[in-house]
């Protein structure tokens, strides 16, 4: 009996997981496609912007000891990649959270 409940619970979070993904993943053409629209005002852009500026440079604040540990422990490899990996988190990074934050934002607007 346990084992046919356990079962059951597995397969509701296999799904609950699968639909998940799907929305994270239909959310980001949401945000993309509201980030085209005109009827979507500017400022409400600019707010997604600046909030995934500061929730990315809130992240790489708070990577700096971890990061200057491993790039001093790896001499060689350790600060190229440091500057590979935080120059992709300074350009990206940004852009992909106020993809996800614009649809909460036009959401509350309305």
């Amino acid at each position: 009996m346990h084992r046919i409940k356990a079962n059951r619970v597995a397969a509701a979070g296999t799904a609950s997981l699968s639909s998940a993904l799907s929305r994270r993943g239909s959310r980001v053409r949401l945000g993309l496609t509201l980030f085209r629209d005109k009827g979507i005002p500017f400022h409400v852009k600019i707010l997604a912007l600046t909030l995934g500026g500061c929730l990315t440079f809130l992240m790489i604040a708070l990577e700096v000891p971890i990061e200057g540990v491993l790039a001093l422990a790896m001499p060689v490899l350790g600060v190229p990649f440091d500057f590979a990996i935080d120059g992709l988190e300074f350009f990206a990074l940004p852009v992909l959270l106020a993809v996800l934050i614009l649809p909460l934002l036009v959401r509350a607007r309305r």
